[in-house]
This record gives C-alpha cells, sequence and structure tokens, in this order.
C-alpha cells in the first residue's frame, strides 16, 4: 500500500511537471512583451480604470463636508460654517465628547433641544456636493450608502445576466454596447435632478459600467491571446 501511494504521488509530480513545461512551451509560442500584448494591456487598462472610478464616484460626488445646523435668525444672510464658540454654545448643543452636535439646535426661549432640518456646509474643499444638495446628513446619511449598494446592486445584476448574454450572443457585442451604455448613464448620472432617479442611474450605471465593459471585455482579451 505504500509503494502504491509513493507511486501516486510520483505521477502527481510528473504531471506537475509537464503542465509546467506546457506552460512553459506555451509562452515562448506567444513569445516576448511586443506590440500585440501592450495594446491588449492598455485596453484591459482602460475597462478596469473606468471601472474602478465608478465605483469610487460617491467619494468626491457625494462627499460629506463638515457641517453644522443653520441657525434661524442668524443665519439668513450669511453662512459661515465656522463661528466663535459663545455663538455656538448659544444655539448649538454639544456632545459628550465635547464637539458640537451637528443635528441639533438650542431653543433659546425654553432651553429645549429639537432636530434642525437646515445645515451649513464648510466649502473649503467641496464647492458643492449630492450630499451638500440633498442634505443627505444627520437622519438621511444612509441615503447616501443605499446609492453606493444601488451601484453594487447593478455590478451584480450584470455580472449574472451580461455573462449569460455575452456567452450566447459574444462577448464582442455585449462589451461595446455596455461601452455605449457607459456614456449615456455616466452622463444621466451627473445630471440626474433628484435622488430616486440618481439611484436608478447609478443602478444601471453599475450594469454596464463595471460589470458590462469590464467583465466581458476581459474575457474577450483573453479569447483574443489564445488565438
Amino acid at each position: 500500500m505504500c509503494i502504491s501511494v509513493v507511486h501516486a504521488c510520483n505521477r502527481c509530480e510528473l504531471v506537475k511537471m509537464a503542465s509546467a513545461q506546457d506552460i512553459d512551451t506555451l509562452m515562448g509560442h506567444l513569445g516576448d512583451f511586443g506590440i500585440y500584448q501592450a495594446l491588449q494591456f492598455t485596453l484591459h487598462i482602460l475597462s478596469a480604470a473606468t471601472a474602478g472610478l465608478n465605483m469610487l464616484t460617491l467619494v468626491t460626488v457625494a462627499a460629506v463636508p463638515e457641517y453644522r445646523c443653520k441657525i434661524p435668525n442668524y443665519d439668513t444672510n450669511k453662512t459661515d460654517m465656522h463661528l466663535n464658540e459663545t455663538t455656538l454654545d448659544m444655539y448649538i448643543p454639544r456632545l459628550p465628547s465635547g464637539k458640537i452636535d451637528s443635528c441639533s439646535l438650542i431653543n433659546t426661549t425654553t432651553n429645549a433641544i429639537y432636530k434642525c432640518n437646515s445645515w451649513v456646509f464648510d466649502d473649503t474643499y467641496y464647492g458643492t456636493t449630492r450630499a451638500v444638495e440633498w442634505n443627505l446628513v444627520c437622519d438621511r446619511r444612509w441615503m447616501g450608502a443605499v446609492s453606493q449598494s444601488a451601484y453594487m446592486f447593478g455590478v451584480f445584476t450584470g455580472a449574472i445576466w451580461l455573462g449569460n448574454l455575452a456567452d450566447k450572443i459574444g462577448r464582442k457585442p455585449v462589451f461595446c454596447w455596455s461601452a455605449v451604455f457607459q456614456v449615456v448613464f455616466g452622463v444621466g448620472v451627473a445630471f440626474t435632478p433628484e435622488y430616486i432617479s440618481f439611484l436608478v442611474m447609478r443602478y444601471l450605471y453599475g450594469i454596464f459600467g463595471s460589470a458590462g465593459s469590464y467583465i466581458p471585455g476581459n474575457h474577450f482579451r483573453f479569447k483574443q491571446l489564445k488565438q
């Protein structure tokens, strides 16, 4: 029995050596890194870069800068984010950590604390973002996370649907049409006027912009490489 095990291990090693030799032989036929390989690599990087940029879009597009509640009858004509400590303590409560509560105000008549519904944002680094335009802060902070989830759900849908479609009609048509829709929905995301349409555009963008352009294109280039 021990001899049989030894023979089996030897056969496994021989198979591994043969496989390694096959790979070396195949790489020899493919040749060194040349113009064709550079073109394939460039196309691969382009589709991968757009997929990565799409995924990280919300880091800047929906960035949430520093903010505080808008003080009634005080921030009417000015929206200075940074006020002196005396003014802040008069209108805005503080958290146990010592920082101001960015979601609450103090009623100067009754000293009661209540939630605010308008804010002042720090425009030092961001002039405006989706989070600023749609007030995706405090109790609405979750809406920013949902928009990213909508995009990832689109990637998941595209990976299943477009993967099967690419097997039926070919990877090149799926790749090319996905590139077209990527431009369409990419422009659409930039001009969406409200939150729901933004979610829809992000979802569709995830289908074609990441899964559609990257996955079928990647398989298509490997197929071309094998030929």
